[in-house]
């Protein structure tokens, strides 16, 4: 699906055409002895499109230099996110009684677990990307662990395998640096983003916003904060984008602009001195995909060949229940809602989103449908077509999506929301039939 530059051999594609030819087939785009015929199974030059190469297995990559850690081949894998310099950071190297080793992993976590991106955990300490080196805390403000912080935390681990591939295997993993030595502000971390993206097919350009408002700003914020770095967060249709800080209406700053998003190789734009944002201030997130890769429209995901939009902060001094401010179309998600927060509502297309009406609707499905999802009852699909029908609530599309983004993280309401739409696939094929027949009336 692309992203970052090309490798050698897509310049020497791209050179020539986007054409294969004996050329381009005799030739060693990436210098490790093999030409390109032969790493890609057609050793003789006579492939053409649509027939089967002559080799088909132990095959290797024509742009990338092999073995990879050969003295040949040190020398031509230099794309960017391997040149950077090996991590520093000042604040750390400064610190004396620095320590850093295996962490003490707790019963609750002994065992990885498969799971979705929410873990039950609310803060963001850290995240890690290709093209990163690491991440360094201001000497102004760290994550604090211990008796009044932290205890424990959990690290999640994400891997794109589109092919299905059983023989992969991963070592990566992450080393943290810790001290007894307080830094005077305890930090946090905050997102603004969309949760709902609809980019069609084609578009050579296509930009998607979000914002955290004045108002909501006034109310997550009790007292001024700090920024101290950002990041810009897409996946690979990720074209470009920027966020910028907002005052009383007018900009104020742009916080980061990257002009050349590429998911492999993220910029975090680092703020030293910290930039001061004051409650009622707004932060807008602008991004921009292309989606000439694409034969159909992509949506909000998690996996790598769905899209996001999101601008991740870290900041001090900490405020409890900062987290995120979302939006999920033009319906900004400014307060604790659900379970885990305090239930208030919230007025969404005529329908005023309470605890309470979530309570009654998930009686209703448990009481018809299979909560594994995976058996459409009689009785569910009935109940799932008088409810998109008469429900103003839970009938409407974008009332429903929005719950379930709102409900994140409870098991139970992901049951529901599987149990609900455990029928969707047959009532589609009813659609149609009805539609066939109507035609043919």
């Amino acid at each position: 699906m692309g992203g970052g530059n090309r490798n050698a051999f897509g310049l020497a594609f791209d050179a020539n055409g986007k054409v294969w030819n004996s050329r381009l087939c005799n030739a060693d785009s990436d210098n490790d002895g093999k030409t390109n015929g032969v790493e890609l199974g057609d050793p003789n030059c006579v492939w053409t499109e649509g027939a089967v190469p002559e080799i088909t297995s132990g095959l290797s990559h024509p742009g990338v230099c092999e073995p990879w850690d050969s003295e040949r081949c040190l020398a031509h894998n230099q794309w960017e996110f391997c040149d950077r310099e090996v991590f520093s950071c000042p604040a750390m190297d400064a610190t004396e009684d620095l320590k850093g080793g295996e962490s003490d992993v707790r019963t609750k976590f002994a065992t990885p677990t498969l799971c979705g991106m929410d873990t039950g955990c609310t803060n963001l300490i850290t995240g890690w990307g290709p093209g990163l080196p690491g991440q360094c805390f201001s000497e102004r403000a760290a994550f604090r662990i211990g008796k009044h912080g932290y205890k424990y935390a959990v690290m999640q681990m994400h891997w794109n395998n589109p092919e299905l591939r059983s023989h992969y295997t991963d070592s990566s993993g992450l080393t943290l640096f810790y001290t007894p030595n307080l830094r005077p502000n305890d930090a946090g971390s905050f997102v603004v983003g969309q949760r709902y993206l609809d980019i069609k097919p084609g578009l050579e350009s296509h930009t998607e916003t979000a914002m955290a408002s004045s108002s909501c700003t006034r109310k997550m914020l009790p007292y001024p904060i700090h920024i101290l770095n950002n990041v810009l967060h897409m996946h690979y249709l990720g074209k470009s984008g920027y966020i910028d800080l907002r005052r009383n209406g007018n900009k104020l700053k742009t916080l980061g602009r990257d002009d050349v998003f590429s998911y492999d190789s993220p910029v975090q734009h680092v703020h030293d001195p910290p930039i001061e944002f004051l409650p009622g201030d707004e932060v807008f997130v602008s991004c921009t995909f292309d989606s000439r890769s694409k034969s159909e429209t992509t949506y909000y995901g998690y996996d790598t060949s769905a899209e996001m939009c999101y601008g991740f902060f870290q900041y001090y001094p900490v405020i409890g229940n900062l987290t995120s401010m979302l939006n999920y179309k033009d319906v900004e998600l400014c307060f604790n809602w659900g379970p885990r927060g305090g239930g208030e509502g919230l007025i969404v297309g005529g329908c005023s989103l309470t605890n309470a009406v979530i309570q009654s609707f998930s009686m209703k499905v448990m009481a018809k449908c299979s909560m594994t999802g995976d058996v459409c009852q009689p009785e569910c699909k009935e109940m799932v077509k008088e409810t998109r029908l008469n429900d103003e609530c839970m009938g409407n599309e974008d009332v429903f999506g929005l719950v379930k983004v709102l409900s994140e993280g409870e098991p139970r309401l992901e049951n529901i929301w599987r149990a609900f739409e455990s029928c969707d696939d047959e009532i589609k094929m009813d659609d149609v039939l009805t539609r066939l027949i109507l035609s043919l009336v």
